[in-house]
């Protein structure tokens, strides 16, 4: 009964979005891993929200995606509390990644610029997990 419960609540807690990158992937190497950060930016209804996603240990991402990449996530959100310095509740949304799926790398003319490694302009679907 409480391996069904723990896979219900991962199923409940889980987002899958479509967006381009705001800017190229950050990586912070921490201790032996890498934290991957990026910006998603997703429209919908002439609206454009602005999502922050980590993902770990998933270096070969900056090879492949960088701004104007578009890209499904999954993932699952996370919500973050910690008292600032100042003495106010601070707290900070995100998503979590499990996956990347590439559905445009970065253009021709970036890829050309970064040491002429030739690169395709979509992604068929790659999955990063």
């Amino acid at each position: 009964m409480a391996v069904y419960a723990h896979k219900l609540n991962d199923v409940m807690n889980s987002i899958n979005i479509i967006g381009n990158l705001t800017a190229d992937i950050v990586c912070r190497d921490i201790k032996d891993k890498c934290k991957l950060s990026f910006t998603l930016a997703h429209s919908q209804n002439d609206k454009t929200s602005y999502i922050p996603v980590e993902i770990w240990n998933q270096r070969h991402l900056t090879q492949y995606l960088g701004k104007g990449s578009r890209v499904a996530v999954e993932g699952q959100l996370v919500q973050e509390s910690w008292d600032g310095e100042d003495g106010a509740k601070k707290s900070k949304l995100y998503v979590r990644a499990n996956a990347v799926h590439f559905v445009d790398l970065k253009a021709p003319q970036a890829a050309a610029s970064e040491g002429g490694r030739k690169r395709h302009s979509s992604g068929g679907g790659h999955r990063a997990a």
